[in-house]
C-alpha cells in the first residue's frame, strides 16, 4: 500500500484499502522466462470497492506486482483477480477504539461480581496491559 500511495494509484489504494491478497501457483512455467513460475495474485477487496476493477486496473495490477516481485524468486504474476471480502471490518475505526470497545466489554461481563473500587483498579491494569501489548505488537 505503501508503494501504491508513493506512485499516486489512489484508485487502486482506495479499491485495495481495507483488504488482503494471497497468492495462487499451481507449479506451472509462465512462458514469459526461463525457469520462472505462473503466479496467479488474489485481492480480497470490500464489496463495496469491487466496482473499482476493470481491465486497466487488473493491468496496472500485474505492472505492479511484477516490479515488487524480485525476478530471482522465480514467479511471474500472471494473473490478478479479484474477490468480495467476507470478513466485516469497519476501516476508519482507529486502534484506540477498537481497544477501549475491547476493554468495555470485558469490564460489563464481570460488573456484577465485583466491587467498585476493584473494578477501577482492574481497568487500570487492564489498559495498561492492552496498551503495553500493543506498543510491542503493532
Amino acid at each position: 500500500m505503501k508503494y501504491l500511495e508513493k506512485t499516486n494509484e489512489e484508485k487502486i489504494v482506495r479499491l485495495l484499502k481495507g483488504g488482503k491478497c494471497s497468492f495462487r501457483t499451481v507449479g506451472d512455467y509462465s512462458r514469459e522466462r526461463w525457469n520462472a513460475y505462473w503466479m496467479q495474485m488474489v485481492f480480497y477487496v470490500q464489496i463495496d470497492n469491487l466496482d473499482l476493477v476493470n481491465l486497466d486496473t487488473n493491468k496496472k495490477l500485474i505492472s505492479i506486482c511484477h516490479r515488487l516481485l524480485p525476478a530471482e524468486a522465480g514467479y511471474d504474476v500472471m494473473s490478478v483477480d479479484f474477490l468480495p471480502s467476507l470478513e466485516v471490518y469497519n476501516v476508519d475505526k482507529s486502534m484506540a477504539e477498537d481497544l477501549d470497545n475491547t476493554i468495555n466489554q470485558r469490564s460489563d461481563s464481570i460488573s456484577n461480581l465485583l466491587p467498585t473500587d476493584v473494578k477501577e483498579k482492574g481497568n487500570e491494569i487492564a489498559e495498561a496491559y492492552i496498551y503495553h501489548y500493543s506498543v510491542e505488537n503493532y
